[in-house]
């Protein structure tokens, strides 16, 4: 089973056609895991703390 953290939302960003995060490629992914039996139900993502988030991202990125 692979888990995949995904929101409706996500089907909204464009960051324009070069760059690899598009919502087709997210629906081909979870259309392949359902034909290989390894889907099961999205996670809805939830909030962090900020300071959470520095301990992998510089403190620019985050703020």
């Amino acid at each position: 089973m692979c888990r995949v953290i995904y929101h409706p939302k996500y089907d909204l960003y464009n960051l324009g056609e070069s760059h690899p995060f598009s919502p087709q490629r997210v629906q081909m992914v979870i259309e392949l895991l359902k034909e290989w039996n390894l889907y099961s139900e999205p996670l809805l993502p939830t909030p962090i703390e900020s300071e959470k988030l520095k301990e992998i991202h510089s403190e620019e990125y985050v703020d």
